[in-house]
């Protein structure tokens, strides 16, 4: 009995070892450490020569100072390693700029133009969630290649306040990037737009709205693979800052997303694949 109660102690023990959480609350600059060791130590045995880091993302899309830091604390962390390059965050943002690309989330066309442009072969990217006294960190690496997500690593840090000062400023390229993008496209009223959505995935349009003259957004979500496929749709202003709260629609239901512009100017609905593949339609009226 002794011999059992000592193999599943051993067992549990080497569980927790390799699982690459950590969950006691961090300082930031712990958390990065972490991070960053987790990340090049699985880039080193997957044996990829070029990567790129994006900034973090928020879970419906927005990019903080905060996720911005997070990316140039791990290029810097990661640069020394020498085991593989780590393409500047000048060099990725005059990509970014030259191919009119959104740069939170990593979609087939972003990867194909890092990939032709860069020359990397991992993409390096995460997520940030907001708690009441903490702040989780979630990040992957993925192959640009096959898609697949060769490591993935988490940490929680406290709530200090420059965390919360990071937290609460844009990043510079985010607060430009909707006054004329031309990849974004516009939604006017009267009008819809149609398209497929899959899961962590995120689609833009651009609205204007007139100071208290409210409007109507009527959303679909038509087929799904699977039936239960959901995405979800928030209001945003043209530097991303959250306005409405998102909405969840599920395959086979329409859900209507009423909001009244605080000033006149240019608004932003954002769309998040939340689960499986899903078929949406989106149109704007006055109610």
């Amino acid at each position: 009995m002794k011999w059992l109660v000592h193999v599943h102690l051993t067992l549990m023990l080497a569980f927790f070892s390799s699982t690459a959480v950590v969950t006691a609350q961090n300082s930031l600059d712990q958390g990065i450490a972490t991070l960053s060791e987790i990340i090049s130590k699985q880039l080193v045995e997957n044996r990829k020569k070029k990567i790129v880091v994006l900034p973090f993302s928020t879970r419906d899309g927005r990019v903080s100072g905060l996720g911005s830091f997070l990316a140039d604390e791990l290029i810097a962390r990661l640069i020394p390693v020498k085991r593989f390059v780590v393409v500047e965050r000048q060099q990725l943002d005059a990509v970014i700029k030259e191919n009119n690309l959104k740069n939170e989330n990593a979609d087939e066309h972003f990867k194909t133009i890092l990939s032709s442009k860069l020359k990397v072969d991992a993409i390096v990217l995460g997520t940030i969630t907001e708690f009441a006294q903490s702040v989780r960190i979630n990040a992957r690496v993925i192959s640009v290649d096959t898609g697949e997500i060769l490591a993935a690593a988490s940490t929680e840090i406290g709530k200090d306040d420059s965390v919360v000062r990071l937290m609460g400023q844009p990043s510079p390229s985010v607060r430009q990037s909707y006054s004329d993008d031309p990849s974004i496209e516009r939604i006017q009223i009267g009008n819809n737009k149609n398209g497929t959505i899959i899961e962590e995935q995120y689609k833009d349009y651009k609205f204007d709205g007139v100071a208290n003259s409210p409007l109507l957004f009527t959303l679909r979500a038509g087929e799904g693979n699977p039936r239960w496929a959901r995405y979800t749709a928030g209001i945003y202003d043209s530097r991303t800052r959250k306005l409405k709260e998102p909405i969840g629609i599920i395959s086979g239901h329409v859900q209507e997303l009423p909001f009244t512009p605080p000033i006149d100017g240019q608004y932003i609905i954002r769309l998040r694949g939340e689960r499986g593949r899903v078929r949406f339609t989106i149109y704007l009226d006055r109610p």
